[in-house]
């Protein structure tokens, strides 16, 4: 999800979010082994800009893989 709304609110409650199905925790490393900065995209399945408010609350995420900056979220 990459998103730039200006004062969204986003709220997640009770989910299952899965990012990867393909995901291998053993490629974890060599995402986290870089020389570059990965782009939003690259690095973080949520990316979230000018947000007034993201909450989660008793969610499970899985297969989201390794983020260099960060973990299954990118708020900026």
């Amino acid at each position: 999800m990459h998103s730039v709304a200006r004062n969204l609110t986003l709220k997640l409650k009770n989910s299952q979010v899965y990012c990867d199905l393909l995901y291998q925790d053993s490629k974890s490393y060599a995402m986290l082994n870089t020389s570059s900065v990965p782009n939003s995209t690259d690095n973080t399945k949520f990316y979230i800009e000018a947000a007034f408010n993201v909450s989660v609350d008793k969610s499970y995420f899985t297969s989201c893989g390794a983020s260099l900056y960060g973990g299954v979220f990118w708020l900026t």
